[in-house]
């Protein structure tokens, strides 16, 4: 208990500041814009997010598993490995980005409705924000080390201690310049995350 007490220490906390992150956009969204917006944005984010709560599990299980491997038969290959999974998993995702940002409100209004056009081209904005997030969360795996524990709190500190101004001084904004610069936090936010796994992946042994 006493040599893995960082965890729940740690992990806690770093729990807490995802759920509470997780939650912003909609609070935000619910005080300064209207329900119809917050109601789109939910049930677009659900939908664009779908793929990536399927397939991050996994994909994170094998590449926890190869790091490993990596890390104690050729370790100067590891940052190399973690740039080239996260180059497949973003190229996976990539056809959808065109297909939504030309066509999203034709699509949304086709399987949910009319009334959910609006919400199709919300997607337009946010599918880049969910295709960084895609690529790069199942990488999150090296995050669950003992001696990265740490760098993965500070990330995640680091995410809603700039989430909450940055989507609060955008609230006065149109919604479409809103989501812009949402998806332009989530980008540069995730691949700091990236860069921060790539030089804790060393630690992987």
């Amino acid at each position: 208990m006493l040599e893995y007490k960082k965890f729940p220490q740690y992990s806690i906390f770093g729990s807490l500041c995802d759920t509470a992150a997780a939650q912003m956009p909609v609070f935000i969204l619910t005080r300064f814009y209207s329900h119809t917006i917050t109601g789109m944005f939910s049930l677009t984010f659900r939908v664009l997010n779908l793929p990536a709560i399927i397939i991050s599990a996994a994909v994170g299980q094998v590449f926890f598993q190869k790091i490993v491997e990596i890390s104690h038969t050729a370790p100067e290959k590891l940052n190399k490995y973690i740039i080239k999974t996260f180059i497949i998993l973003f190229l996976t995702y990539l056809p959808i980005i065109p297909i939504l940002f030309i066509w999203g409100d034709d699509l949304f209004a086709f399987v949910f409705g009319e009334q959910w056009r609006e919400a199709g081209v919300y997607a337009g904005y946010l599918v880049i924000a969910v295709a960084i997030r895609f690529a790069v969360s199942p990488l999150s795996t090296v995050m669950g080390l003992e001696k990265n524990v740490k760098t993965g709190v500070f990330w995640q500190v680091l995410y809603i201690c700039t989430i909450i101004p940055t989507l609060y001084f955008s609230s006065s904004l149109s919604i479409q310049e809103f989501f812009i610069i949402f998806t332009i936090h989530e980008v540069i936010l995730y691949f700091i995350y990236l860069a921060l796994i790539i030089k804790s992946s060393r630690t992987a042994t």
